[in-house]
């Protein structure tokens, strides 16, 4: 009965000392490691580690395929809306309007852009520095009305006026200056000692 209980202590002690021996070698080589994971995964058993893994690289894919997805839908209604608003942009006074109204959506797409980049840098764990100082630089953007573009347009007007009569004044004077006339004489042509 004692060889029984012997043999019973020394095999529970070799296997406790074998799985020690086992667990360091899985720690401190890569091959037995990749080995060891490659044995259990082919009879069944998916480590722990690489299940998480993949659980986080699937929800990150999702995540990037999701946005990617928002982000081209919205850029294609905004390359729409762009090309089918341009004649309307065209036309004098009502173009402005659309300038307006077409420049304050484009902002807000943009907007919404930038959140879905940063929900993105989230899923990945990244920090979004320079896309928070963007979205409250973009989200929170005062767009001028149509009155104030009127206005601006009004005084651009005025002063392209007064440029206008400026240079036209010049012509006169630079025309009294010149006498036209004078260029209807036969030049003489040039001699060799005006060369030098």
């Amino acid at each position: 009965m004692t060889i029984v209980l012997w043999f019973r202590r020394s095999f529970t002690l070799l296997i406790i000392f074998g799985l020690i021996g086992f667990n360091l070698l899985t720690l401190l080589s890569s091959t037995v490691f990749a080995a060891a994971s490659s044995a259990l995964t082919t009879i069944g058993f998916q480590s722990t580690a690489r299940a998480v893994y993949e659980s986080r690289m699937s929800t990150r894919r999702n995540a990037v395929k999701r946005i990617g997805n928002r982000l081209t839908t919205r850029a294609t209604r905004v390359a729409t809306r762009k090309t089918a608003t341009l004649p309307l942009k065209a036309v004098p006074l009502a173009g402005i309007g659309v300038l307006v109204g077409g420049t304050a959506w484009e902002v807000s797409m943009l907007c919404e852009d930038l959140k879905d980049i940063n929900s993105l840098y989230s899923e990945f764990d990244i920090d979004p520095d320079s896309t928070d100082s963007a979205m409250g630089t973009v989200c929170n953007m005062d767009l001028p009305t149509t009155n104030d573009l009127l206005d601006h347009i009004t005084e651009l007007a005025d002063v392209g006026t007064e440029i206008s009569n400026y240079v036209s004044g010049i012509g006169e004077d630079i025309s009294e200056l010149i006498d036209f006339d004078a260029g209807d004489k036969e030049e003489e042509p040039l001699k060799e000692q005006d060369i030098q």
